[in-house]
């Protein structure tokens, strides 16, 4: 294993359960200056230690839709819609003809337009579940067919089926389409578990804005040298 160097960095001696030096148990703690970031942990504790940093500056790994795109940044496109989930926040409509409420309708020949022409290598989607209140849309979800290599502001444009005097236009937004199976950083900044160190080691760490230690056992009772820089 490669040596810790930790001779240019800031030392800072924390403790959970607090003695002397102040409790740090279930504290999140910024270095002391500037744009610094924690680079290191030596845990001091007889048993293994967790170092809990942002969950927005660590990788985690997501299903096909294992979340809304929205949630993590530069998510990756799975150019299918979501089945079954509603898209009426995205749709527009347009009576051509006068037309009654109704509900349960689907979707006629659907074209898919992107920067005003066809969009090429596009799976076409279908729809269900459309519903109409004699003025808007109030249902409407992609059915499974949910169509592929589609992306954020492409126009879906169809007649209903059956009512075929409503016309449909859905602009694709972000959580629209399925997020992409893959390892992202999260936007949200709740606390995770971010290195596990054991017993009297030093480890350096890709470096955090903040950290948190705790102790596996339970006790808060983890000692650690912890380095900032």
């Amino acid at each position: 294993m490669a040596k810790v160097e930790v001779q240019n960095l800031n030392p800072v001696f924390l403790s959970e359960d607090g003695g002397t030096n102040g409790a740090v148990a279930d504290v999140n703690l910024t270095p002391p200056i500037g744009f610094a970031r924690w680079r290191a942990v030596h845990n001091l504790h007889g048993t293994a230690l967790n170092v809990l940093a942002p969950s927005n500056e660590i990788y985690k790994y997501f299903v096909d839709g294992g979340d809304d795109r929205s949630d993590v940044f530069h998510p990756g496109n799975k150019g299918t819609l979501i089945e079954d989930q509603s898209i009426l926040g995205s749709a527009t409509s347009v009576e051509t003809s006068a037309t009654a409420s109704f509900s349960g309708d689907t979707s006629g020949t659907v074209t898919v337009t992107r920067d005003g022409a066809a969009a090429p290598g596009v799976t076409l989607p279908g729809f269900d579940g459309i519903a109409y209140d004699g003025d808007a849309l109030t249902a409407i979800l992609p059915t499974g067919t949910i169509g592929a290599g589609l992306e954020e502001g492409d126009v879906i444009s169809f007649a209903c089926n059956t009512n075929t005097g409503v016309t449909v236009s859905i602009t694709v937004a972000e959580d629209d389409l399925k997020l992409l199976a893959g390892l992202y950083l999260q936007k949200e900044t709740t606390m995770a578990v971010a290195a596990v160190i054991p017993a009297n080691h030093l480890v350096q760490l890709p470096s955090f804005s903040q950290i948190q230690i705790q102790a596996t056992d339970g006790d808060d009772d983890a000692d650690a040298v912890c380095y900032w820089g």
